[in-house]
């Protein structure tokens, strides 16, 4: 159990939101940000919150971004298909090539759009 740094013998049942210091039940506020403390497993709880807040603002910002996806499974390991490579294949395939008129390619599905 997380012991107290001010008096030793008394568990931490109290930590700060602002700085995370742990007291005991009967402190009342942080003695360095002079706030509100709030119980351990509240505290756990906000610091959870939290965290899930910056995973979902980092996929956020992903987004933003215009990165292409596939449309078939909207995976984002694509290939730029380059005009070299449309002519290669229409050398070869003639009018069935499927990559005519084709921009990208998913490299997991193998779908072209």
């Amino acid at each position: 159990m997380d012991q107290n740094p001010n008096n030793q013998n008394q568990p931490i049942e109290k930590k700060c939101p602002m700085c995370g210091r742990g007291y005991p039940k009967k402190q009342r506020f942080c003695e360095k940000c002079d706030v509100v403390l709030m119980r351990k497993k509240d505290y756990e709880r906000l610091e959870m919150d939290r965290n899930l807040n910056a995973i979902q603002n980092e996929v956020k910002k992903a987004e933003k971004q215009n990165i292409p996806k596939c449309p078939t499974c909207g995976s984002t390991n694509i290939k730029r298909i380059t005009t070299l490579d449309r002519a290669v294949s229409v050398g070869t395939l003639g009018l069935l090539s499927g990559k005519i008129g084709k921009n990208y390619e998913c490299l997991n599905c193998k779908a072209k759009w």
